[in-house]
């Protein structure tokens, strides 16, 4: 199917999506019990979960308005818990996770329900006919929700965690403010925000579909804006209507947009802010590099629009050689590969050229996923010199700054394989070129 032709109306993601084993694995291998995870892209990652108008961005460290418990003792056992107002999600967006819990959104939790009932022992069951779906309240696990209902948020988490013995033992919380104010003195509490991305650096089957997906939604809006330009728009022009053509075809942007490069018209900028607004003119090399989400997942990508007849010659050859590296670190991205070795390498090609501003040339990886960081390490520590994995997916981002006439950009977007990275764009690498 083209990517031209992708159906405005996104299907929601597989009930199950996460890499499950994966992650029970690595909790084998480094002693841990269970996991608490209370974080946006995690509790997705797990349950699906992210009600629309809450938490729509996804941002990977803000706290989500459910919390998903793990136990490596009972792996056929997770729990999902979220508020009594958001139950009703799961009727149109199914989870694998069978026991699904609710509590009431009262005090800190916002006050769309009293602050206080009024002691009828039959509150729970009034609740649920006030607050959740009839067609929800019927199903197997919505029956089994309100059994398990507890209006108190934090007894809730409480019970969920003696449920899967989680009471004790080492427990992964994601979010160490929230430990603090659940975990038992009997349970020894870990930091488990870097433990999850490495979880989640390996892409199941359906992950990868699903960063696909939001791939070919970035490529279609970028030549769609380069398709609509016309003499006298504006970098901010493009910009509006790269958003229309995601937005159109079920992508999300953030604040403040989805443009990463600095078109700076000066030349002199080297990567990325807010650039003010200039006229797109004969004769530019204009740079995309776009950043958004569909389902969650993101989508990262770019390249060198030329406005003319063509590239300069020099241009020409700084963009040739550029799509040489990556065809090379394409074949060269497999199991087992040091990042470090092939940035090292990938740059004595451009450098050892006799290109001109070949000194400024940079290359630059990361993992990708839920989020642009999906890669473990620590933060303020030495970069993690990182091996790839099968299953992986990198972004890979080369950047040859130049004055306007000669800068290029080249990004792709690969799943790592035993014959190297699969590119995820269905595009050539070739610039785009609009007559001016």
């Amino acid at each position: 199917m083209s990517i031209l032709k992708l159906n405005p109306a996104l299907p929601p993601p597989p009930p199950r999506f996460c890499n499950w084993p994966r992650l029970m694995e690595a909790m084998e291998e480094r002693g841990i019990d269970g996991v608490v995870l209370r974080l946006n892209a995690n509790v997705y990652y797990l349950s699906g979960f992210a009600p629309s108008g809450l938490n729509g961005s996804l941002f990977e460290q803000d706290e989500s308005y459910g919390v998903v418990f793990a136990s490596r003792h009972h792996p056929d056992h997770p729990i999902a818990l979220v508020p009594l107002l958001n139950l009703g999600y799961f009727l149109y967006r199914p989870t694998w996770i069978e026991d699904i819990r609710s509590f009431n959104t009262r005090g800190g939790w916002g006050a769309t329900m009293p602050l206080n009932d009024d002691g009828d022992s039959n509150q729970s069951e009034k609740d649920f006919r006030r607050y959740v779906p009839r067609d929800a309240r019927t199903t197997p696990w919505g029956m089994r929700a309100l059994k398990q209902h507890t209006p108190d948020f934090f007894e809730a988490c409480r019970r969920a965690m003696r449920d899967l013995g989680m009471d004790r033992g080492t427990i992964g919380f994601d979010d160490l403010r929230f430990a603090g104010a659940l975990a038992p003195a009997s349970a020894k509490t870990v930091d488990a925000l870097s433990f999850m991305r490495y979880v989640r650096e390996i892409k199941t089957d359906e992950e990868v579909a699903l960063i696909r997906r939001s791939i070919a939604i970035n490529q279609a809006g970028i030549e769609g804006a380069v398709g609509a330009w016309q003499a006298g728009m504006t970098w901010n022009d493009i910009v509006h209507v790269y958003h229309r053509g995601v937005l159109d075809r079920g992508g999300f942007v953030r604040d403040h947009g989805a443009s990463v490069i600095n078109n700076d018209p000066t030349g002199e900028a080297l990567y990325c802010g807010l650039s003010e607004d200039f006229l797109l003119v004969g004769g530019t090399n204009v740079l995309f590099d776009f950043h958004g989400t569909a389902n969650h997942y993101c989508w990262d990508g770019g390249k060198t629009w030329v406005i003319g007849d063509g590239m300069e010659p020099e241009a020409f050859r700084i963009h040739k050689a550029c799509v040489q590296v990556k065809d090379w670190l394409k074949d060269s991205m497999r199991p087992g590969a040091n990042l470090a070795d092939l940035q090292s390498k990938s740059l004595d090609m451009l450098r050892k050229s006799d290109l001109r501003g070949r000194e400024n040339a940079f290359i630059t990886f990361h993992g990708m996923g839920l989020s642009h960081v999906e890669q473990a390490g620590r933060f303020g520590s030495k970069p993690v010199d990182r091996k790839l994995e099968s299953g992986m997916v990198e972004a890979i981002h080369i950047w040859y700054p130049g004055d306007v006439r000669h800068r290029v950009y080249i990004e792709d977007v690969m799943v790592i394989g035993e014959r190297g990275g699969d590119s995820l764009y269905e595009w050539s690498f070739e610039p785009l070129v609009s007559s001016a």
